[in-house]
């Protein structure tokens, strides 16, 4: 398994503290970012994501995009990012022409979301949606900074 996954991981492994991104809160470390990575990809395997998975990706350029992009990695599962310009009807069209199970998507969505119809689907999202909607922010809720999925 080699990709854009594995190169991060060497990097994370062989020079944690060096600074992977910047935000505007800060920078990041390549140690801080794989930590928030595998708490991620251990709680959306909690979640029921699995290898072959197919996981959309509803986030503007950030932070959070990154942690969901490779968690999803991680897992094996497929990753669909969405064009962040899509309206609800072709964010329906897509998720049921793609067969996604999950998605995740971020606060600048919520509206949106709310208004879609797409049964089967389970989502995550970074804002404050009813309790039909789960929040990312749980699925870090975990203390598996150094989960390693090889292990299980």
């Amino acid at each position: 398994m080699f990709g854009v996954y594995n190169w991060f991981c060497m990097n994370a492994l062989e020079n944690p503290s060096k600074t992977a991104l910047i935000t505007e809160a800060g920078r990041v470390s390549y140690g801080e970012l794989n930590g928030r990575i595998n708490r991620l990809a251990y709680g959306m395997k909690s979640a029921g994501i699995r290898k072959g998975t197919r996981v959309g990706l509803l986030f503007p350029n950030g932070q959070t995009y990154i942690e969901a992009l490779f968690a999803v990695l991680k897992l094996g599962a497929f990753a669909v990012p969405f064009n962040t310009r899509f309206g609800a009807a072709e964010v329906t069209e897509l998720v049921d022409a793609v067969g996604c199970e999950y998605m995740l998507y971020g606060k600048a969505f919520e509206g949106m979301v709310s208004d879609l119809e797409c049964p089967g689907v389970l989502w995550y999202g970074e804002g404050e949606l009813s309790s039909d909607y789960g929040k990312i922010a749980n699925l870090y809720d975990n203390k598996m900074e150094n989960w390693d999925f090889f292990e299980e």
